[in-house]
């Protein structure tokens, strides 16, 4: 790390970051020198007491300083990173073109070695399903009977068996011609046991479907005396069915025929009960009426009484005041006179009607 720029701040402080370039700000070590400096001189030359406008002044153009070193240093920063970025970008590429270029000079150089191998690989391929096909065709069968669930019998096995036992292994087998040896032995010894062990199995189902077939014959009568009783049954309950549906029939129409009779006769004996109730209205709206007729005759007779009084008395009354105006008295006073006698206001006078 160089002094020089350390130097340089700590002999001027802030104002000589400004002549200071990227190489100098940015070395290991000297951030935290740069920026211990800077804050002791700042804190420094500001007043604590900030009173007057000349110390907040004073304040205000330090803070700027430290803005504007601020901004300077970071942006060398960028510039620094930028240059690097660059430069970074130029190296990748060269370095995908030596990895390319060398990846494949490789490949050219090793194309021999690897067109043998593929050649190898194939041949030694070849032998192998040369193996399989030839001496190995218990597996194949195998692998056939799991994927399409064949029924494989002892008899097939058998013949599989012969062709395996009569097939030649010579030189074409080159390097394999052991392996093809044990894979034909073991091949043959593996169809031995699963061929006694098929016969066996096939006798069992030979047993098994004997005893499964008397088992399915009498399953079958026993389903079919089954359904037969069934059928008798069911025959039975239909009949009873309908022998208690008809009985049930039967009881509803006569209940029916019983509703009917009953409802005729309480039909009938309203009808009694109904004429013998408007006779009686009729009797008793007769007698109202005759009432009636009763009533307003003498209420007609009151009133023809009560009329003729009143115009007996009127007359009476009329020549009473006739002979008060012959004997002198004016028309007001003599119907005052008339009225009083008629309402008994005058002692010892009355009006003999």
């Amino acid at each position: 790390m160089t002094s020089v720029g350390i130097d340089k701040i700590q002999e001027k402080g802030i104002a000589s970051i400004a002549s200071m370039g990227a190489s100098e700000l940015y070395q290991e070590g000297v951030v935290d020198i740069f920026l211990d400096v800077i804050k002791k001189q700042a804190l420094s030359e500001v007043p604590i007491i900030v009173d007057t406008k000349a110390d907040r002044q004073h304040i205000i153009s330090m803070a700027a300083k430290i803005a504007k070193t601020k901004i300077h240093i970071d942006n060398l920063g960028k510039e620094l990173v930028a240059d690097w970025k660059k430069k970074s970008k130029l190296i990748d590429t060269d370095r995908k073109r030596y990895r390319e270029g060398l990846d494949a000079l490789r490949d050219q150089v090793r194309q021999p070695v690897t067109d043998w191998e593929k050649a190898e690989e194939q041949r030694i391929y070849t032998i192998k399903i040369a193996i399989h096909n030839n001496v190995g065709e218990y597996y194949r069968l195998a692998a056939l009977q799991e994927r399409f669930n064949f029924n494989l019998s002892s008899k097939f096995l058998s013949e599989i068996l012969l062709q395996i036992r009569d097939t030649v292994i010579g030189s074409e087998y080159a390097e394999f011609e052991k392996e093809a040896h044990q894979e034909k032995a073991f091949t043959i010894a593996e169809l031995l046991l699963e061929i006694t062990r098929m016969v066996e199995a096939e006798e069992k189902e030979a047993v098994i479907a004997k005893g499964l077939k008397e088992a399915q014959e009498k399953e079958q009568k026993e389903r079919e005396e089954k359904i037969a009783k069934d059928a008798i049954l069911q025959e039975q309950a239909r009949m009873e069915s309908e022998r208690q549906a008809t009985a049930l029939k039967l009881r509803q129409e006569q209940e029916k025929i019983k509703r009917a009779a009953d409802l005729l006769d309480y039909e009938k004996a309203k009808l009694e009960e109904d004429k013998k109730e408007q006779a009686e209205k009729s009797r008793i709206f007769l007698e109202e009426q005759d009432k009636q007729r009763y009533v307003e005759a003498e209420e007609r007779r009151e009133i023809k009484a009560r009329e003729l009084d009143v115009e007996h008395r009127n007359k009476f009354n009329n020549g009473a005041y006739a002979a008060f105006i012959e004997g002198g008295l004016e028309p007001s006073v003599a119907k005052l006179a008339v009225d009083l006698i008629i309402k008994k206001l005058i002692p010892n006078v009355t009006m003999s009607y």
